[in-house]
């Protein structure tokens, strides 16, 4: 039986990681910039989006990483 849970659990954290690969791919599309003529935009806006834009991307990779975070804790226990 102890085989069989290892099996089991190994199967469970390649379909987490390809669940996980996919969100980062997700997050990748969706935090393009949306398009805007680049020279219509004054520099400081334009820097001032950026910044937006990474801040972003780095709260939505935190989520995925505390959620994936969760589902080992959670694997761990079974």
């Amino acid at each position: 039986m102890g085989l069989f849970r290892y099996i089991v659990q190994g199967f469970g954290w390649e379909i987490g990681s390809q669940a996980a690969r996919e969100g980062l791919d997700a997050l990748k599309q969706s935090a393009e910039p949306a398009e805007v003529d680049a020279e219509t935009i004054d520099p400081r806006t334009r820097a001032k989006l950026e910044r937006i834009r990474r801040h972003e991307e780095k709260r939505r990779a935190a989520q995925i990483d505390a959620q994936l975070a969760a589902l080992k804790r959670r694997a761990k226990q079974s």
